[in-house]
């Protein structure tokens, strides 16, 4: 019986992909399966692909849903854990797989998260976000929304007491997170488990992603009058980002990303709040 299920979702990673299939294959692990799921690329990544697996899923772009292609694939797979890694999400030593899995052994544990190492040439921002999300996990381990399904592990048994939100077009690994904490497991991070994985996105790529985050979060989280205000949800945090950016790039000479984090965290939070007003006005809830 197939123990693991690896589900590697992508889409132009030719890039990449090959250099995460080989890390994957390099695991001391050998009990899994992997189901590749390949949304219509055109840069010779599924030829990459057919290196390691002659049978990947392929669907156009233009059908891609998130919940539904992950739905999809764990359809499609026979594991009892299941183990997502993105296409561009490169592990780091040959124990990734058995550290990430290795705590859905207690029958409390739903899900792991593994660290994510920013890639060299990652922007000052990313780099401190990064390092604030990751690193030990102590903040995040305060942030009751936070899970990462890039470098991730669940139990089917869990997931099909809850598959993956199939409405949602940003953040159906934390609506499922959310989900699983208040239905009372819990939700571990795994330090020891690193991938190599990070975006310079520009700030068009940037305003379409945290826009889409921003309305996600209006959908899967209740929110007071105050914590959906203009202060508390964009205005706050956007002086806290820009004083923790200048504190982590003013010690190490970046002179650049001290100057681009004002404007970078600009459009992060103002589309983060435009998003939000959107899902509030399509889906309102207490």
């Amino acid at each position: 019986m197939v123990h693991v299920s690896v589900i590697m979702r992508s889409y132009n990673d030719a890039w990449v992909i090959g250099e995460t299939l080989r890390a994957l294959c390099d695991q001391r692990r050998r009990d899994f399966e992997l189901i590749n799921v390949d949304s219509g690329s055109t840069d010779g990544t599924c030829e990459i692909i057919k290196q390691f697996n002659d049978t990947p899923i392929q669907i156009p772009a233009s059908a891609y849903n998130p919940g539904r292609v992950l739905n999809g694939a764990i359809e499609a797979s026979r594991g009892e854990t299941l183990v997502f890694l993105n296409s561009d999400a490169t592990p780091v030593g040959s124990d990734w797989l058995e550290s990430l899995v290795a705590p859905l052994a207690q029958a409390e544990v739903a899900a792991t998260f593994g660290r994510q190492l920013p890639r060299q040439g990652a922007r000052p921002a990313v780099r401190r976000d990064y390092a604030r999300a990751f690193g030990n996990g102590a903040p995040s381990h305060r942030w009751v929304h936070f899970f990462s399904l890039a470098n991730s592990a669940i139990r089917r048994e869990v997931w099909e007491m809850h598959p993956f939100s199939e409405e949602l077009r940003y953040s159906e690994d934390i609506e499922w997170a959310h989900w699983a904490r208040k239905a009372g497991f819990l939700i571990r991070y795994v330090p020891e488990a690193c991938v190599i994985h990070s975006h310079n996105y520009t700030l068009r790529q940037t305003w379409r992603r945290f826009a889409g985050e921003g309305e996600a979060e209006a959908r899967i989280f209740s929110w007071s009058a105050w914590r959906r205000s203009l202060l508390r949800y964009a205005v706050i945090p956007y002086l806290a980002d820009v004083a923790r950016d200048t504190a982590y790039c003013l010690p190490r000479g970046e002179v650049l990303g001290t100057l681009e984090a004002p404007i970078y965290r600009a459009v992060e939070k103002w589309a983060r709040y435009c998003g939000f007003r959107k899902g509030k006005a399509e889906c309102p809830s207490p």
